[in-house]
This record gives C-alpha cells, structure tokens and sequence, in this order.
C-alpha cells in the first residue's frame, strides 16, 4: 500500500509542476511519465487517463485546505470561533497555493462536466463544515436560528468567487479579501467579528471606504443565486 501511495504521489508532482509549466492542455500523458521516470504503461496503469490525474490534484488541494482548516479549529472554542478560523484559514491555505489553484481551477473548466462535479463536491464538502460549525453556535445560542445550509453554501460561493478573481488577476488582494469578506460574513449571521477586525478591511490607504467591501458584497449577491441552485442539487 506504501508503494502504492508513492507511486501515485510521485505521479501527480510530476503532473502538477508540468500542468504549471505548460498548462493542462499542452501536457501529455507522456510528458508525465517522464517527468515522474516511470514508463507510459505503468502511467497509465495508475491513471487511465490525464483528466483522472487532474481531478486527483484537485482533492489533493482541496484534502490539503481541508487539513489547515480542521487544524485551525483544532483548539478554539465550538460554535462561532470556530466558523471565523475557519473561515480565515480557508482564504490563507487557497492564498498559500495560488498557482497550483490557478492551474487546477481556472484551467481545468475546460474539462467540462468532470470538473464541474469535482468542483461541486469539493464547495459542498467545504460548506458542511462551515454548516456544522454554524449549528454548534445556533445550538450554543451565539447567533439566531438561521438556515445554516443556505448560508454555508452562500459563504462559499462568495469565498470562491472572489479569490478566483484574486487568482487570475490579483484583485483584490488575498489580505484585502480576508479583512473585509470575514467579518461581513460574521455580521450576515448577526455576530460580531473580533474588535477592531472590520476597521482593517475599510481602512486600505487611497482606498474609500466603501470600495473595501464592495467586492465582497458583489460575491455574496452573484453567490447566493447560484448556492441556491446548489443546495437544491
């Protein structure tokens, strides 16, 4: 099993640093084998195929934010300290790996439909989380009784929707976006962000107040619509 693990670890490096180097449409599965030194027919004995290998690097990103959120809460209290370090470490861990997300979420729409279940897994595993979390400061009287699983799905398609942006253009900025999206969202459940956290995000130099948290606003609109449809699904 152990070599097993290593060979399909091996096999997706190698993957990831020629789709980042070349782009998904450019990589053939030959390319692969040989940046992993392995021979086409065990490449293709471990992955059928390239998309097989792409939609692995997509769960290997989103296990890997998985980890640093889970490892964020680890100690704080439950309820909603733990829906706001999560949600902070959910935009620190994507901001971490910008360009290995750039390549596996703005590239890989071409996929098509594969990737647009892979992607509706990964936001819906997200949103359970942040669901779970809001239910224990429901059930703990720390916010009202909201319907937490239109909200977790809304939250997450506003998270996605802004740092895609931040990925292929750079704006807003990731420390713009965590400053100013993480207490709006606090507030949309009526709970408090922690003092002095709402002030980071309206005070960016040169930038009007408004303009701190209009991107976030626009998100949290353009989301809504679409975790609706989602949460029906």
């Amino acid at each position: 099993m152990d070599d097993k693990l290593s060979d399909e670890n091996r096999i997706l490096d190698a993957a990831l640093d020629e789709f980042v180097q070349r782009g998904y449409e450019d990589v053939r599965m030959q390319d692969i084998a040989r940046a992993a030194r392995i021979s086409p027919g065990f490449l293709f004995f471990r992955f059928p195929s390239k998309e097989r290998i792409f939609l692995a690097l997509m769960d290997l990103l989103a296990a890997s934010v998985e980890t640093k959120i889970l490892a964020a809460i680890h100690d704080r209290n439950r309820g909603m300290q733990r829906v706001e370090a999560a949600l902070n470490a959910c935009l620190a861990a994507f901001g971490k790996h910008r360009r290995h997300t750039k390549i596996l979420w703005v590239q890989a729409v071409t996929l098509g439909a594969p990737f647009e279940a892979k992607q509706r897994e990964i936001h819906d595993r997200f949103a359970r989380h942040i669901q779970g979390f809001l239910d224990e400061a429901i059930a703990l009287r720390q916010i009202p009784a909201v319907d937490s699983e239109v909200i977790s799905a809304a939250w997450m398609g506003a998270i996605y929707h802004l740092v895609m942006n931040w990925v292929r253009s750079g704006e807003p900025d990731r420390l713009r976006i965590q400053a100013s999206l993480v207490p709006m969202l606090l507030h949309s459940v009526q709970y408090p962000a922690a003092p002095g956290a709402a002030a980071v995000g309206l005070c960016t130099p040169g930038m009007p107040p408004s303009s701190a948290t209009a991107a976030a606003t626009t998100a949290m609109t353009t989301a809504s619509a679409a975790s609706s449809s989602s949460v029906r699904r």
